[in-house]
């Protein structure tokens, strides 16, 4: 039994230019407030009027604080750097993990590779904890860790909450 994890991903055709383009579901789902939405790829988005003050105001917010560290909702830490990263010249918002990782090997990472936090706290940017992978050999790690809750799940070590909808030790 091989159990690959798979990212569900949306085609959508961009209301600006009309190119065909991947969106993640889960994005769609939460970033659609009305049924107005519209659909831009990430071309047409950053160029958007919209992208450029949302982004204006949040770097303004940050303006002379580089090396400034916060939380949004994703769940990882992100560094202002403005542009100043030897690895990511063209961002203001660095991943911390990303930025640790680039630091400790002296070079960007490939287009193909990501960071994997070992112990599963997002929040964990220990050297030791951080692990780069290629998107396959990541995406099968998680697979195999959920093959190893469901094992315990069968031998009882394992508990699923149904309201939570999280599993937990017993």
């Amino acid at each position: 039994f091989e159990y690959k994890r798979k990212r569900q991903v949306a085609e959508l055709k961009c209301d600006n230019c009309d190119n065909i383009f991947n969106r993640n579901i889960h994005e769609i789902a939460t970033n659609r407030r009305n049924n107005n939405f519209k659909h831009f790829c990430n071309e047409c988005d950053s160029k958007s009027l919209g992208g450029k003050i949302a982004g204006k105001i949040r770097n303004k917010k940050y303006e002379g604080e580089i090396g400034k560290i916060i939380k949004p909702k994703g769940g990882y830490y992100e560094v202002y750097v403005r542009k100043t990263h030897p690895y990511r010249p063209e961002q203001d918002w660095v991943r911390q993990h990303i930025i640790v990782i680039e630091n400790h090997i002296g070079r960007k990472l490939l287009e193909n590779e990501v960071v994997h936090h070992i112990d599963g706290n997002k929040l964990n940017n220990n050297i030791n904890n951080l692990d780069i992978c290629t998107i396959l050999e990541h995406n099968n790690c998680h697979a195999k860790a959920e093959q190893i809750v469901f094992e315990l799940y069968k031998y009882g070590t394992v508990g699923y909450d149904k309201k939570t909808k999280r599993y937990f030790l017993k």
